[in-house]
Parts: structure tokens; C-alpha cells; sequence
């Protein structure tokens, strides 16, 4: 009866079994009910598939349970394969921030050079001394005979020069993109 798919014979192997089943995959899945479920589900969509070759009823048991195997087996290679294409997924997306990142690191060392260049230059030799030379604002004054807050003013103004030079730069390298 089974080899002819008969719905009755089918229907008492579901009752019968599937608790067992939906049982072993929660088990298997670490507790997913929704992949249990799905599998048992495949599991007995093999075993309508199965039927017309199964060889003697005293191992019915043994092949649903083998067919449950297998399905399960497939749902775990399947799971492996997606955390694999995610993970390269997403060290593609880290690399390609990397590069984002180092690009807009070496678009800003240049914008800051071309800044650099407009300034004047008494306020290129400050900066230069502050942040190139590392020298403290002290220092500074002194080489220059003026107070550390006149020093500390100027770095002021060169930082705000620098901004808005490069802003400007950025704007018309941009301008000139959209021109061209």
C-alpha cells in the first residue's frame, strides 16, 4: 500500500511519525521550531517521493529516519554556505569602507596641501612650526617675539583660512565634475 502512495497508509506514517520527527530536528536545529517544522515537511515530501521504492515495512521507520538525515544534511550545508557568502559578503563591505575611508583620508591630505599653499607666508611658517615641527605655542612666541595668546590667535585664523579655503577647493573640484 505504501508503494502505491495510498493517502490513507500516508496519513497514519504523518500522525505516527511526525512528533518523533519535528522532535529530532528541534534537536538537531538547537531548538528552531520553524526550521523543524520546515524540515519535517521536506522529510515527508521524500518519503511521498520514496514510496514506490521502498523495499520491505519493517524498515519504514529506518528510511524516514534516514530520509530526515539527509534533510537535514542539506539544510545544514545550505546554512553553512549562506554564513560563508555572508561573511564574504561583509568582508567585501569592510574592505571596500577601507578604501572609501582611505581615499577620503588622502582627498583631504591633498585639499589641506592646496590650503596650505594660499596661505601666507608668515602664517605657513606658524603652522608649519605648530603642527609639522610640533613646536609648542610657547615656542612659537618666543621665535616670533610675541605673547602665546597672539600666537594661539593667529593659529585660530589659520585654522578658520584653512577650512575655507578647502571648502572653497572642494566646492569648485565638485563644480567642475558636474561640468564636466
Amino acid at each position: 500500500l505504501l508503494k502505491a502512495r495510498d493517502k490513507s497508509i500516508l496519513t497514519k506514517l504523518y500522525n505516527h511519525y511526525e512528533g518523533n520527527l519535528v522532535t529530532f530536528f528541534l534537536i538537531k536545529t538547537y531548538g528552531n521550531r520553524q526550521a523543524a517544522e520546515d524540515l519535517t515537511q521536506e522529510t515527508f515530501y521524500g518519503i511521498i517521493k520514496a514510496a514506490p521504492n521502498f523495499k520491505a515495512p519493517q524498515f519504514v521507520r529506518f528510511t524516514i529516519f534516514s530520509i530526515a538525515k539527509n534533510k537535514l544534511a542539506d539544510y545544514q550545508r545550505e546554512l553553512f554556505r549562506n554564513k560563508k557568502k555572508t561573511a564574504l559578503k561583509n568582508e567585501i563591505k569592510d574592505d571596500n569602507q577601507d578604501v572609501i575611508q582611505a581615499l577620503h583620508h588622502k582627498q583631504k591630505v591633498l585639499l589641506l596641501k592646496l590650503a596650505y599653499e594660499s596661505l601666507n607666508p608668515y602664517y605657513q611658517e606658524i603652522y608649519r612650526m605648530r603642527f609639522i615641527d610640533d613646536k609648542k605655542i610657547k615656542e612659537i612666541a618666543n621665535h616670533y617675539n610675541k605673547t602665546a595668546k597672539a600666537i594661539d590667535n593667529i593659529l585660530v585664523r589659520i585654522r578658520r583660512s584653512l577650512k575655507k579655503e578647502m571648502m572653497q577647493l572642494a566646492n569648485n573640484f565638485f563644480k567642475d565634475e558636474e561640468d564636466g
